[in-house]
C-alpha cells in the first residue's frame, strides 16, 4: 500500500468545521472597490461580443482583486481547498451580466474542466 493511504495527512487540508469557527481567513468580503473592478471586468467583456465560454481571464480584467483571487487560488489548491466570496451584488446585474461575472470570476481562480460526456463546463 502506497504511503498516501497509510499515512495520516496533516497539512492544511486537514481541517474540522470547530478548526474554521472563530476565524475569517478563508473568508473575502467585496469591498467597494472590488465591486467597482466587476462592474468595469463585466463591461470590458460585454464590449469583446465573445460567446461566454470562450471569454479568457484577459477578457475580465481585474486588478487589486485580481491578485487576491490568485491567492485564493493557492489556498484552494495547495491549502484548504476552498474559500468563501462574500457580498457579491449579483441582485444589481441582468441575468447575462451574472453569468459573465460567475464565469470571470472563476477563470480567475482556475480553468474549465468538462464535467460530462457533453463537455459542460
Amino acid at each position: 500500500m502506497t504511503p498516501l493511504l497509510t499515512t495520516p495527512r496533516t497539512d492544511a487540508s486537514v481541517w474540522l468545521g470547530a478548526d474554521l469557527r472563530g476565524r475569517e481567513d478563508w473568508i473575502h468580503r467585496m469591498t467597494a472597490r472590488d465591486i467597482a473592478e466587476l462592474d468595469t471586468a463585466i463591461a470590458h467583456a460585454q464590449a469583446t461580443g465573445r460567446p461566454l465560454f470562450t471569454l479568457a481571464r484577459e477578457d475580465f480584467p481585474l486588478d487589486a482583486l485580481g491578485e487576491r483571487l490568485a491567492a485564493m487560488r493557492q489556498d484552494i489548491e495547495g491549502g484548504r481547498g476552498f474559500q468563501l466570496l462574500r457580498g457579491l451584488p449579483v441582485g444589481r446585474y441582468t441575468p447575462e451580466q451574472a453569468r459573465i461575472l460567475a464565469w470571470g470570476l472563476s477563470r480567475h481562480i482556475g480553468d474549465p474542466e468538462p464535467q460530462d460526456a457533453k463537455g459542460s463546463l
